[in-house]
């Protein structure tokens, strides 16, 4: 659920709405840069918090992480290029997701993914 009200008209109040329609987990999708954002999350219902590497340094994913795994909630760890997938193994993320977007230019590739295979493959060893 997009959370973000400034690029995306998202709200904190939908997390609510859509818990109690859908029977699959709820993941507040918001540009989480704060611990706060993660306790609003769960207050608000979301089972899930998304966590992108090109906004983050390495402590601050492990922070929001912990607080995250601290409330019961999952953590989708975004990468949009190799560097911040060869981060995301590093940091031991359990969910990756690998956005085809080049948010630079909003240009989408979506051979990317394919073409990161060699390096997602050590994910699961």
């Amino acid at each position: 659920m997009l959370c973000d009200e400034k690029y995306f008209q998202g709200s904190f109040d939908f997390l609510p709405i859509v818990s109690q329609v859908a029977p699959q987990p709820i993941l507040c999708k918001d540009f989480t840069i704060d611990p706060y954002q993660i306790y609003l999350a769960r207050y608000y219902q979301a089972d899930a918090c998304l966590l992108m590497l090109s906004v983050l340094d390495d402590e601050q994913y492990r922070q929001l992480s912990a607080v995250a795994h601290s409330l019961n909630m999952g953590v989708l760890t975004e990468v949009s290029n190799e560097e911040e997938l060869e981060r995301a193994i590093a940091l031991k993320a359990k969910v990756v997701g690998i956005n085809n977007r080049d948010l630079r230019d909003m240009s989408i590739d979506l051979n990317r993914t394919v073409s990161w295979r060699r390096v997602s493959a050590r994910m699961s060893r």
